[in-house]
């Protein structure tokens, strides 16, 4: 609800966007760095990006769950 209520949602609402807020909300420590926004989160490669929105699918729904790697590289 938070992400749809988000003003950079609302103006760009794109699946990227909504990735990019979600991992923003959810996580808390990216090395020594604590209290995790949205810039620090643009910063990390697509593959970086991937892995965490994949761990958060996981914690959500189960291992059991997670959709199988798309692409080339998963």
């Amino acid at each position: 609800m938070a992400i749809g209520m988000s003003s950079q949602y609302n103006r760009y609402a794109n699946d990227l966007i909504y990735k990019t807020l979600l991992l923003s909300r959810c996580i808390t420590k990216l090395g020594e760095r604590a209290n995790i926004t949205m810039s620090d989160v643009q910063k990390l490669h697509a593959q970086d990006m991937r892995v965490l929105e994949y761990e958060i699918y996981k914690l959500t729904y189960g291992a059991d769950a997670v959709p199988e790697p798309e692409g080339p590289s998963g």
